[in-house]
């Protein structure tokens, strides 16, 4: 979860970003990471799950990888 910090009551609104289902297409999550970080005013990105196939330590160091990239 990242929160950004803006003033909400300004604009009485929120914008968030759902990802989910990464599981290990990491070539889709950098493209969509990197939609993400070019989207104005979002004030929170919520990741809902599914980051592996296998729950392996190296698929998570993996996904950590892009997942870090996320501004």
């Amino acid at each position: 979860l990242s929160i950004q910090n803006r003033d909400l009551e300004s604009d009485n609104q929120l914008s968030i970003a759902v990802l989910a289902d990464s599981h290990q297409n990491y070539k889709d999550l950098d493209n969509v990471i990197g939609q993400v970080n070019d989207t104005p005013n979002l004030d929170m990105v919520v990741m809902l799950g599914d980051f592996t196939n296998k729950s392996y330590n190296f698929e998570y160091d993996q996904f950590l990888t892009f997942w870090t990239k996320l501004r």
